[in-house]
């Protein structure tokens, strides 16, 4: 532009000078023009234990202007642990990936994500620049099958489970069970059990596959006391629908047969029979089956004879005569 200034003499002077005005172009959209994600909701899935930098979705962006209009991404909510993050791609549209390898089913197994699309001012409020991500996390067999164990056990004998048989108990008699619990879902939490052939080469024991019960299938009585304890391996193993996903955990069932010279006798004196149970199991927590001693309480006297039989198949004899 070229601007002259005259004054008002005579004759006239005046001068000339030249002004450039630059123009810059700056996009303005209508609020209406539809700028905004494809959709408003999105349902995805991911495995637990996926890579950092893992793409969860793509949230295609719809209606974008031309030129060099600003466009930015960011999760509003849903992101407290911070999981998560959205990045703009080349072709300006929205990506949400995994920010650490940290998703675990069994701490949270679903999130919901909000994502906001960023740009000027005049477009905020609009509903189709927010979107929500349902992120469900799958379970995978990641945990292997932990064995449970009585604390009065597991302090004296550690990962071991304690039983006894009598030497002449009938066939299918089920006198021990174990529980093992898998901390995945599913068929990948779902244990079963089997007894591992090396250690009953003779078949002598069944355990049920779903409920842990061990029973005695064949006769106890030629077994020799330098056999004994009867040292079972125990298997749990999950169920997977991929077979070669199979995670195991084993334990060992140490089983005493029981003869007449193995029974144990309380002797009780000055205790009514009702009372009896009650000392027994006071006397249990106090030895945790060590062995032989020798103990007092304030019910009356009590003698412990050594056995390898549980409480269950005890004799208790009173003063008083009452035999239980």
């Amino acid at each position: 532009i070229e601007v002259t200034a005259r004054d008002m003499g005579v004759p006239s002077l005046s001068a000339t000078a030249t002004l450039t005005v630059y123009v810059e172009h700056i996009a303005t959209v209508a609020p209406d023009s539809g700028l905004g994600f494809a959709d408003s909701i999105y349902n995805v899935e991911v495995a637990e234990n996926s890579l950092a930098n893992t793409l969860i979705k793509s949230l295609p962006v719809i209606n974008k202007p031309r030129g060099n209009f600003p466009i930015g991404c960011r999760i509003d909510r849903g992101n407290e642990e911070g999981l998560f993050y959205v990045l703009e791609t080349n072709q300006r549209d929205c990506e949400l990936r995994l920010q650490t390898g940290d998703l675990d089913y069994e701490r949270q197994s679903r999130y919901v994500l909000t994502v906001r699309l960023v740009t000027v001012g005049g477009l905020f409020g609009s509903s189709r620049l927010r979107t929500d991500v349902s992120v469900q996390v799958v379970d995978i067999n990641d945990n292997k099958p932990e064995f449970l164990f009585s604390p009065r056990y597991s302090r004296v004998f550690g990962d071991k489970y304690i039983a006894a048989l009598s030497h002449d108990a009938p066939l299918e008699t089920a006198f021990m069970q174990v529980q093992a619990i898998d901390a995945d879902s599913g068929s990948n939490g779902f244990v079963t059990y089997d007894i591992s052939l090396e250690s009953d080469p003779f078949r002598r024991f069944r355990i049920e596959p779903q409920s842990g019960f061990i029973s005695n299938v064949k006769s106890l009585e030629d077994i020799r006391n330098e056999e004994l304890p009867i040292r079972l391996k125990v298997v749990a193993r999950d169920n997977p629908e991929l077979r070669s996903a199979v995670m195991t955990q084993t334990s060992q069932v140490l089983i005493n047969v029981i003869r007449d010279e193995n029974r144990m006798v309380l002797v009780l004196k000055n205790v009514l029979p009702d009372r009896v149970l009650g000392i027994k199991e006071n006397i249990l927590r106090e030895e945790d089956f060590r062995g032989s001693s020798k103990g007092s309480s304030s019910e009356g006297e009590v003698a412990l004879v050594e056995t390898h039989e549980p409480p269950h198949r005890s004799k208790y004899i009173a003063e008083n005569t009452t035999e239980l």
